[in-house]
């Protein structure tokens, strides 16, 4: 008797854990498909975002105004599609931060910032004295403080007394910003590099020695990204009360940028694992969990549709703190799906929250 029960639990473990023979499908497909052609797009955007803060501060009118707006939403959204790849050549030298200085959990950024513009510090204005500086000093969420105001309106090349400090200030920026993705870009095509490691792990690599880790260590970047919308970003964001709301926790907010963000950042999290082949090896029995994770990337994105740009004023309103609530449930939603039941069928396991103690 006890020997049959053993043969049906064993039997019933085999159903319900799948055995991955071969986790090599992951690592270069997300390299291939994902990685290598959206940093490709980062640089672009940046170039292009370094093109029209040249044109804003050399003739600021209208239409160079609607350029600078355009470049920056777009160097935004694109920046949303990779900071999730927290691993590799974007954690290379502070890369990512570099880039962007998200979550800025701490209000480093304004304190640093408000120094450098009260002093006119002109060590930002090149940018080899730039790069030495606080990574705070650096991303696109510094030039976001300095190019806007409160109310989104961009002021970065009007007539104030600051225009010739912080148009120099930008032009060093953003042309770091280029080299920053440049470098970043080389370094996942270096045959020699991190790259070759990621899709040929080998027990001697100090860092991933199997395929299985190498598709663990992506897999849980992707997890991680949802855990910091809804844990670093969206509560704080929301607050206990609308009293304690802090809507300026939300990335590039201060721009009109917000929902920017949040939508791109989880269609990039969709896409890589697309791309990356998941969805596609899940097991017959596993493809609902996949087909869960569409229908619930879809719904989340849908509900930020619906906010309005300021999310000021989605946390003073009834209304629109019960949207943002309802958002961070979804977030959860896709998190437990994603960490729980997909990674299951796929015989993935680890830890899935890489922010924890940041």
């Amino acid at each position: 008797m006890l020997k049959k029960l053993a043969i049906i639990v064993a039997s019933l473990a085999a159903l319900t854990v799948p055995v991955r023979a071969d986790f090599s499908v992951h690592a270069p497909a997300f390299v291939q498909n994902y990685v290598l052609p959206e940093t490709a797009k980062l640089v672009k955007a940046l170039e292009r975002l370094r093109e029209t803060s040249a044109g804003l501060c050399t003739t600021p009118n209208d239409e160079t105004t609607a350029a600078f707006n355009s470049a920056f939403s777009e160097a935004v959204a694109q920046y949303a599609r990779i900071d999730f790849v927290r691993f590799g050549p974007y954690l290379e030298d502070n890369a990512l931060q570099r880039l962007a200085f998200v979550p800025d959990r701490r209000n480093v950024i304004p304190r640093q910032l408000n120094k450098i513009l009260a002093k006119q510090d002109k060590s930002v204005t090149t940018a080899a004295d730039l790069k030495r500086k606080s990574v705070a000093l650096q991303g696109l969420t510094a030039l976001e403080r300095f190019a806007y105001d409160k109310e989104a309106n961009l002021t970065l090349g009007d007539n104030s007394a600051e225009r010739g400090f912080k148009c120099a200030y930008a032009v060093a920026l953003t042309g770091n910003l280029v080299k920053t993705a440049a470098t970043i870009e080389d370094g996942w095509q270096d045959p020699n590099g991190f790259t070759a490691t990621f899709i040929n792990p080998d027990p001697s690599h100090s860092a991933i020695k199997t395929d299985q880790e190498a598709a663990e260590l992506l897999y849980n970047s992707l997890v991680t990204g949802l855990v910091l919308v809804k844990d670093q970003i969206m509560l704080p964001v929301i607050g206990p009360t609308a009293k304690k709301a802090k809507p300026h926790r939300a990335p590039f907010s201060r721009s009109g940028n917000a929902v920017t963000y949040l939508t791109s950042h989880l269609s990039g999290i969709e896409d890589a694992l697309i791309a990356s082949n998941f969805f596609k090896e899940l097991p017959e029995n596993g493809k609902w969990a996949g087909e869960s994770l569409s229908f619930e990337f879809g719904n989340a994105r849908k509900l930020l549709d619906d906010l309005p740009v300021s999310f000021n004023a989605s946390t003073k309103s009834q209304e629109g703190r019960e949207k943002l609530k309802f958002f961070v449930v979804l977030i959860d939603s896709l998190k437990t799906t994603m960490a729980d039941d997909t990674a299951g069928y796929l015989g993935i396991t680890g830890g899935f929250n890489a922010l924890d103690g940041d």
